[in-house]
């Protein structure tokens, strides 16, 4: 037994000592593993060794060195079979946190404690170096380096560097049981010799990277073993001299089934991500000591109004209302499992209280103790149960106020009661419906069939409820649509003991729904199946092969003419009488529908080439006879026919519509002319555009441009435009044109849109398209006062500086509604007074020289 002196002896001694030395006390777990370790007690080589100011003693190795704990080498496990009393353990050990290799000697002077001495071996492996340059080289490494070398725990080589490349020297047991190579001889051996060609590439590559750097490198790379792909976890440290770095010294270690265990973590950990994120349902996890929120899904951020970092700044007391303590006592139940469902009133950030189900169990995230909840909005439940109540004693009442009719009956099927809608529904009095059968106060009908349905009876038999999509409800006076349910009603032991019947009146709701259809299949303003009807149509008869089936192809003629010039309310009103006119032309049976704009499709089944010829020419006879209003309604038809099964209906469609087409050309130019003459009649009707004025227009500007050396087709371009320059005063309204005295703003506006008005009608009349950028133009000024453009000069085509001239002498010199006229004269001097600025200065003296001599 050691005296007090002896120990303080032995202390001194130890603290003396040139190496660094430790006095350790083990800690241990409640189950006896090894746990950590604290310092009693280090000499001040051991300080100044790891470069302390401060010494460790008192200290456990987390609180010392944290940093110690990150490397690969197992500090604690390695000094408890020391203290443990296993003798003397050794161990070559390199610190990533240090940079160095150690020789580490342990032993227990007592159980629970251990000694330790630390040798910094980097002047060992400098020696090995020295002794290779004399000539000894590897083989002169004393018994007690291989023997520290053989027991380091990771696998341990060492690599000498030379013009060769990169020879191994040295591995111990460790590396060979890693690496699969056993008892082979590497001395002298390049990776590639014993690893393979593909490992070694990388292997030396790492090798260089270390040499070029001179630094330790810390890195993981995958092996092919026999045993399959090994990942390990390597440390090269280049052994430098003043030269250069002869020799590597390399540790690995077998990390693969480490690896294998994070990727199943990281897996597992993005399985839960993406739950947690992708997931509908409210959820959070919380800090159960303080109620912190540690992190919370998308879904909590869209239904607290919070976004996600908001409210992991946020503690659950900020969005729980009750008072704090209670939110705690239940947090701390929940961590203990003790409960794991609540009911809270939680505050939205709108201010807002919802009431919500929490679902809280304690989790473990990164080694944290976690409340993971999963909460759900059950405002609506709470509320309807804390109404139940009050439901109860209102029952009556709220049966008898209730929109749908209730009856309820016995087991039987007698009524017990109902309320004033069942009443009204069976047009029957609350009185006669008592002690009724339901089923002959309430026959309900398959609507469909007329079959008898006795929902009620098939609820009494099978117990379970019945609902009813749609029955027909026939009583004395009524015919009703009805939709609801029939449930039995049960007692304790599950006993049916009567029968509860909802019925609701949709009467009005199927014909909306009805309506809805219609609409869906018809065209809104011809009330004609529409496009898609007509191609359900044509599918169904090609799915049934029927034939023949003629299919004609209708167009009205002039129909956007019309809309131009008399407005889209007439061109409606036009498709309107073609689309009445098409329907009454046809027989029973065949489909007119409307296609689409200004065509119609006509489906004839049964009907042949013959046939549609036929049809054909009833439609034509018929809209010989139509008109609206003063204008004539011209259609172009084109058919074709599906004869046998090989042919099909599209085919006929197309054919209809290539004959369509080519009577359009011609039919199309006849009502084109028709609708013309009718804008020009109502021109005249209107307004001072007469056939007269057209007529001064045309020989004034004849006889101007023919003077000025027109052509002969730009002289045809101005008296088309004399005769048609004011197409678009159709669209004007009549009070306007009509009215005496100046026009307002706004009427100014209708009256100049005229030319934009005229331009499109012309667009659309092949023999007008020429003289359409002319009718646009024809109210452009000299000096850019006009419009719709403001072009000024030589911009604005001869046709209409000429046209300017003529059309405002016309004017001034015939009488208006709103003035009297001037004599020509006049009227010439007042045209060369606005010479240069409203006329063409040159045109205006032609004009006045030719004009004069007329008069």
């Amino acid at each position: 037994m050691t005296s007090p002196m002896d120990n303080d002896l032995l202390q001194d001694l130890f603290r003396r000592l040139p190496l660094p030395f430790a006095l350790h006390e083990m800690i241990y777990l409640p189950d006896g593993r090894p746990h950590d370790y604290r310092f009693i007690w280090v000499n001040q080589a051991f300080l100044d060794a790891l470069g302390l100011k401060e010494s460790p003693e008192g200290k456990t190795l987390r609180e010392a060195f944290p940093e110690v704990l990150k490397d690969s080498f197992d500090w604690v496990a390695f000094f408890s079979s020391a203290a443990a009393g296993y003798g003397v353990r050794k161990a070559l050990v390199f610190s990533e946190n240090l940079k160095r290799p150690f020789n580490v000697i342990s032993f227990s002077p007592r159980p629970g404690t251990f000694a330790a001495i630390f040798q910094d071996v980097s002047d060992e492996l400098n020696r090995i170096r020295l002794l290779e340059e004399s000539g000894e080289r590897i083989k002169a490494i004393s018994l007690e380096f291989e023997t520290v070398f053989e027991g380091i725990q990771e696998g341990a080589f060492l690599v000498e560097v030379s013009e060769e490349g990169f020879k191994y020297l040295m591995v111990n047991q460790n590396y060979r049981v890693i690496t699969g190579i056993g008892d082979l001889d590497v001395r002298g051996l390049k990776a590639s010799q014993f690893l393979g060609e593909a490992a070694s590439h990388e292997i030396e590559e790492n090798y260089r990277l270390c040499i070029s750097r001179k630094e330790t490198l810390n890195f993981k790379e995958k092996l092919v073993t026999g045993e399959g792909i090994r990942v390990l976890s390597t440390v090269l440290i280049p052994v430098a001299n003043g030269e250069g770095a002869p020799h590597i010294l390399g540790f690995i270690k077998d990390v693969t089934e480490q690896e294998r265990a994070q990727e199943e973590r990281d897996e597992a950990l993005s399985r839960y991500r993406a739950m947690f994120n992708d997931h509908s349902a409210v959820m959070l996890l919380i800090e159960p000591k303080s109620g912190r929120i540690v992190d919370a899904n998308p879904a909590a951020a869209n239904f607290y109004g919070y976004s996600v970092d908001e409210l992991r700044s946020m503690k659950v007391q900020d969005i729980n209302i009750l008072p704090q303590e209670e939110v705690e006592r239940r947090r701390l139940k929940a961590l203990s499992g003790r409960q794991r469902y609540f009911l809270f009133p939680h505050r939205l950030r709108s201010g807002e209280v919802r009431m919500v189900d929490v679902y809280s169990a304690p989790v473990d995230v990164m080694r944290e103790k976690l409340l993971f909840s999963i909460i759900f909005d059950v405002t609506d439940r709470e509320r309807i149960r804390k109404q139940l109540e009050e439901e109860k004693e209102l029952f009556k009442t709220t049966l008898m106020s209730i929109g749908d009719g209730v009856v309820t009956t016995d087991q039987s099927g007698i009524i017990t009661s109902a309320n004033p809608e069942a009443c009204r529904l069976s047009n029957r009095s609350q009185g006669s419906l008592l002690d009724a059968n339901f089923s002959d106060a309430f026959p309900l009908l398959d609507p469909k069939t007329g079959d008898v349905r006795d929902p009620l009876g098939a609820a009494l038999k099978t117990g379970r409820t019945l609902h009813i999509s749609e029955l027909l409800l026939r009583v004395p006076g009524n015919e009703l649509h009805v939709s609801g349910s029939a449930s039995p009603i049960k007692d304790q032991l599950g006993e049916v003991m009567g029968g509860v019947v909802v019925l609701r009146d949709i009467t009005h709701e199927k014909k909306w729904r009805d309506r809805m259809l219609f609409m869906s299949y018809h065209d809104s303003l011809t009330r004609l199946p529409n496009r898609r009807f007509l191609e359900e149509q044509m599918a169904q008869l090609e799915e049934e092969q029927s034939f023949p089936v003629a299919v004609m192809m209708a167009d009205v003629n002039g129909l956007k003419m019309t809309n131009d010039a008399f407005g889209h309310e007439r061109g409606d009103a036009l498709l309107v009488a073609a689309a009445r006119l098409l329907k009454g032309a046809c027989r029973r049976g065949d489909v007119v529908g409307r296609w689409g704009g200004d065509e119609f499709v006509l489906l004839l089944p049964g009907a042949t080439p013959d046939g549609a010829r036929i049809a054909a020419e009833r439609i034509a006879e018929a809209a010989s006879k139509a008109r609206l209003g003063d204008l004539e309604i011209s259609i172009a038809l084109g058919w074709g026919a599906k004869v046998d099964p090989s042919q099909r209906l599209h085919q006929a469609l197309k054919e209809a519509e290539e004959m369509m087409y080519r009577h359009k050309l011609t039919e199309g130019r006849e009502q084109r002319r028709r609708i013309l003459d009718q804008i020009l009649a109502s021109l005249g009707a209107r307004s001072h555009e007469d056939e007269g004025h057209r007529n001064r227009l045309r020989r004034l500007c004849i006889n101007i441009g023919s003077t000025g050396g027109l052509n002969w087709e730009a002289l045809e371009d101005l008296e088309r435009l004399c005769l048609y320059h004011d197409l678009g005063m159709i669209a004007v309204p009549a009070r306007t044109l009509l009215k005496p005295g100046g026009l307002g703003e706004p009427e100014w506006l209708d009256v100049r849109r005229h030319t934009e008005v005229g331009y499109r009608i012309a667009q659309n009349i092949p023999e007008l398209a020429g003289v359409a950028d002319l009718i646009l133009l024809h109210h452009e000024r000299h000096d850019g006062s006009g419009y719709p453009r403001g072009l000024k000069g030589l911009q604005i085509p001869v046709q209409c500086r000429i046209f300017a001239l003529a059309d405002s002498y016309d004017a001034m010199t015939q009488p208006r509604p709103y003035r009297t006229s001037v004599s020509p004269r006049e009227a010439l001097k007042e045209i060369e007074s606005q010479r240069g600025l409203l006329f063409d200065p040159d045109l205006t003296d032609l004009f006045i020289r030719v004009v004069s001599q007329e008069i």
